[in-house]
């Protein structure tokens, strides 16, 4: 089966991306910048992804020094936060944990491999952070959002319209979607908004 071509939007230029072009593009569009800039630093290319479904990515621009506690702070303001959750990062299937103190340059300067991320011990959320590749740019943050996909359209179970609301997760075993006008099919206590996040359908979470 074909995987189907995921689209995203660079936040420097607003330009629709393509995943696969992502990182080449966010680092012309830092060039750019660099141009006009001459702050410049060394950073790393982040990529967060969800576990679950590959349609959901963010692109950072990250200092060597920022910390995983700065991470988990951008990752539950853009995606995740819903009840102040508990969170950790890890890598190997030992889970070593990854402390929150730890910089970006000491997680990943000799080792190169993804490492795990976790929100909710309960009903989680699971992503994945992958070190694209560094280079010397401006940054507005010690971690900036780069770039992130494009929400997806997800088909009302009813008319196969764009959906507008889904049930909670404790309230079903699959994701049933419905649109404005099914909406009434369903049970208005467990159903939450459609959201361009991995936390959607999840724990109450409405963005």
């Amino acid at each position: 089966m074909t995987t189907p071509t995921s689209y995203g939007f660079c936040q420097l230029c607003g330009e629709r991306i393509v995943k696969t072009a992502a990182s080449r593009h966010v680092k012309k569009c830092l060039g750019t910048r660099a141009n006009k800039d001459a702050s410049l630093s060394d950073i790393m290319l982040i990529r967060a992804q969800s576990k679950r479904s590959k349609r959901y990515w963010l692109y950072f621009g990250v200092s060597l020094h920022a910390q995983l506690d700065e991470m988990d702070r951008a990752l539950r303001r853009l995606w995740l936060e819903c009840c102040d959750h508990l969170s950790e990062f890890y890598r190997d299937k030992k889970r070593y944990t990854l402390a929150k103190s730890k910089t970006f340059d000491e997680v990943f300067h000799f080792d190169d491999r993804p490492i795990e991320y976790i929100y909710d011990y309960g009903s989680s959320t699971e992503l994945t952070l992958t070190h694209v590749g560094e280079f010397r740019a401006p940054l507005s943050d010690t971690i900036e959002l780069l770039a992130r996909n494009e929400a997806p359209v997800w088909p009302c179970g009813v008319c196969g319209e764009a959906a507008a609301y889904v049930w909670d997760t404790a309230a079903r075993d699959q994701r049933p979607f419905l649109c404005e006008e099914h909406a009434h099919l369903g049970d208005g206590d467990m159903m939450l908004p459609v959201i361009n996040s991995p936390r959607m359908g999840v724990c109450g979470y409405t963005g």
